[in-house]
């Protein structure tokens, strides 16, 4: 299920859960970034997968949300993991999250990529994809927004091996194993302020 939000963002049920167990009755610092403060006031349905999933990268355990919050422009994703406790993932986790993943969607790439009714679209496209189904960790609706060297950055959008996307190159991940991507590390390329419909951000976290 994905519920519809404000300014082309999104949220599907398990986030929302997830955002209200770390929220409470509080509200978003919207002044760090624009979600909108109805966020903070929505509640889902207890059989939605709301809790953080458990995934392990080199012997060190994540605690991870099970799917995405998007479209969202580079910095405000930032904004929001650290203004919410939680840290943007590296490329490296982001390849274990999707090879973990039980739901995995083929990635939809389009030209048009930054209007108001591509986002909207892309919503629809995403939730006829999952089409109802069950999942514990979701994987493939958006490039990731990873935390490199300090910067954030975008990574990932895997395809599962033997898939092709028309006219788009694949790429190996970072890590070696099953998948490729078809967004290797961006560099500094994009501003902080850069936002189109294939920006996703996972919120994780170390376990303690």
């Amino acid at each position: 299920m994905i519920i519809p939000i404000l300014a082309g963002i999104f949220v599907l049920g398990g986030t929302i859960a997830l955002l209200n167990k770390v929220l409470g009755a509080k509200s978003l610092p919207t002044d760090d970034f624009k979600l909108p403060h109805v966020l903070s006031s929505i509640r889902e349905s207890d059989d939605m997968p709301g809790d953080l999933v458990e995934v392990d990268l080199k012997g060190e355990t994540w605690l991870v949300a099970p799917d995405y919050i998007g479209p969202i422009g580079i910095g405000e994703a930032a904004a929001m993991a650290a203004s919410l406790g939680f840290e943007l993932p590296s490329p490296e986790l982001v390849d274990a999250i999707w090879r973990q993943a039980d739901l995995k969607l083929k990635p939809r790439p389009r030209n048009n990529v930054i209007s108001q009714a591509v986002f909207d679209d892309q919503k629809r496209v995403i939730a006829e994809q999952i089409g109802g189904r069950p999942f514990t960790l979701l994987g493939g609706s958006f490039k990731d927004i990873v935390q490199v060297g300090g910067h954030p950055q975008l990574y990932g959008w895997h395809v599962e091996d033997g898939e092709t996307v028309a006219g788009v190159p694949l790429h190996k991940p970072v890590t070696p194993g099953p998948g490729k991507i078809i967004q290797p590390r961006s560099g500094n390329v994009h501003s902080l302020g850069f936002k189109d419909y294939s920006q996703g951000v996972r919120l994780v976290r170390r376990a303690t």
